[in-house]
Formats: structure tokens, sequence, C-alpha cells
């Protein structure tokens, strides 16, 4: 896959601190990648319909 990290977050909870890297794409048309921080080779996809929230949420 071809993603580049578009958003870069960070979770924090009262025990841990996780960072995450946010990938929706220009293509509408294409799934998101949501990719942890400490592991860069797993990644997890954000159906299409998901995917289309968060641009509209986003502005993208």
């Amino acid at each position: 896959m071809d993603y580049s990290a578009e958003y870069e977050m960070t979770l924090i909870s009262s025990e841990n601190e996780q960072g995450y890297a946010l990938s929706l794409g220009s293509d509408p048309k294409m799934n998101g990648l949501l990719v942890k921080d400490s592991n860069s080779y797993q990644g997890y996809s954000i159906p299409l319909k998901d995917a289309e929230k968060l641009r509209d949420i986003l502005g993208k």
C-alpha cells in the first residue's frame, strides 16, 4: 500500500499513552489506514464508509 501519514495523534489514558498515524488519502474511493507509531509494519484498514465520515469531519 502507498500511504503516508497525514495526521498524527496520541491517545492518552490513565495507564497508557499510544501514538498513531492516520492516512485517509486524497482518493474518496480509497480505504483509510491507521498505524501504531510503535509498529509501523502493522496497520488497520479503515473501511471506505468510515473513511468517508472521517474525511467529512476533518474537512478533507
